[in-house]
């Protein structure tokens, strides 16, 4: 990056502008970068600390703060307090091409079966639905099982999961240029279980819409 470097402090939504600032005919255009710290969607606190070349930081810690570094600068980068609607009326473009954050859905499975249980109908249609509203959505398809039967059986049954869960999804025109299918059998459970363990909730697909 022209300009400045950053370190996260905490976790964050991150706007980063690098453009060129153009003085008088005079001089040269000079590189500058521009950070913007964006609110977290739950609300928590985040900060991060802009150090420009010449060594100096300041402390970005509120949402809509923006700190500014010029190349050859030897200040601290500036510090300026806006707002939601500042942000968007200077940002506005670059905050339209921000992605959607990924959503996760999982789907429950009947013992031994690649049948889905009820309420997993409804993620499923949430998945979908989900994945229609986005422009150029990526899917990423998990299949999973619990610990009952052999290990080769599980990855052979977590993949027959994750492709009928894929095959239901080509049905609305999702195809497999954009959609991962991957089956990691028993091997990453979301409930730790010895073996031979029938749990419902290993018996599980995932999929990932970004």
């Amino acid at each position: 990056m022209t300009g400045a470097v950053f370190k996260r402090t905490a976790g964050l939504g991150l706007l980063v502008v690098c453009a060129l600032v153009t003085g008088c005919a005079c001089r040269p255009t000079v590189p500058t970068t521009t950070v913007v710290l964006l609110p977290q969607a739950d609300g928590s606190p985040s900060s991060l600390v802009v150090t420009a070349n010449s060594g100096q930081t300041s402390l970005v810690a509120k949402p809509y703060q923006s700190a500014a570094a010029t190349l050859g600068d030897r200040q601290a980068p500036r510090v300026v307090q806006g707002d939601a609607e500042d942000i968007k009326r200077r940002f506005g473009p670059l905050l339209n091409a921000i992605p959607a954050k990924p959503e996760r859905f999982t789907l429950y499975f009947k013992a031994g079966s690649t049948e889905l249980t009820a309420e997993s109908r409804i993620a499923l249609f949430n998945a979908i639905f989900d994945a229609q509203q986005r422009s150029g959505a990526e899917i990423a398809i998990v299949g999973h099982t619990d610990t009952t039967g052999t290990a080769a059986g599980n990855d052979r049954l977590s993949q027959r999961r994750a492709e009928a869960v894929h095959a239901l999804l080509s049905e609305r025109g999702f195809t497999r240029a954009i959609v991962d299918v991957r089956a990691l059998g028993e091997r990453e459970p979301a409930v730790p279980t010895g073996n031979y363990v029938a749990e419902p909730r290993n018996r599980r697909v995932e999929i990932i819409v970004r």
